[in-house]
């Protein structure tokens, strides 16, 4: 091989690899989301609409219940005293419980709360019965 040959295949790389890195330049940038609304008009606009985010573990557990298990009864408990959820309240609750496979219960608020989602609702004579220990809340329609 003369010289020049030498040189020109040289520069055939050197040119192959600008252009890659070029196509690798272009192909990244273009896959920014151009189309995203900029400034912070847009970011008052959208948490105006957005549905504000649960502060407490409660309020999330609550939500959580609500939104994704579309459960036709959502019952809250807390001890009357305020005191702690222990293992004999909730031996009690779920013995009390409808007959429903699939309920649904997470204790919560530090465990001070039970929040039950259930597709059944309770027999009267339970649910009265568990009120002469809990405060029962119903949050089916809160």
């Amino acid at each position: 091989m003369n010289e020049n040959h030498k040189k020109g295949l040289l520069i055939d790389r050197r040119d192959t690899v600008l252009l890659a890195v070029l196509i690798a330049a272009i192909l990244l940038n273009g896959c920014r989301n151009t189309g995203a609304p900029q400034g912070n008009s847009s970011t008052a606009a959208q948490s105006a609409t957005a549905t504000p985010t649960p502060q407490s573990a409660f309020e999330r557990d609550l939500q959580y219940a609500r939104s994704s298990q579309d459960f036709n009864k959502i019952y809250v408990f807390a001890r009357k005293g305020g005191g702690t959820i222990e293992t004999a309240d909730a031996d009690l609750l779920k013995a009390k419980a409808p007959a429903d496979p699939h309920i649904w219960w997470v204790l919560t608020d530090e465990k001070r709360r039970v929040i039950m989602g259930t597709y059944s609702d309770f027999a009267p004579e339970k649910l009265n019965a568990l009120r002469q220990r809990f405060l029962v809340e119903d949050y089916t329609n809160r």
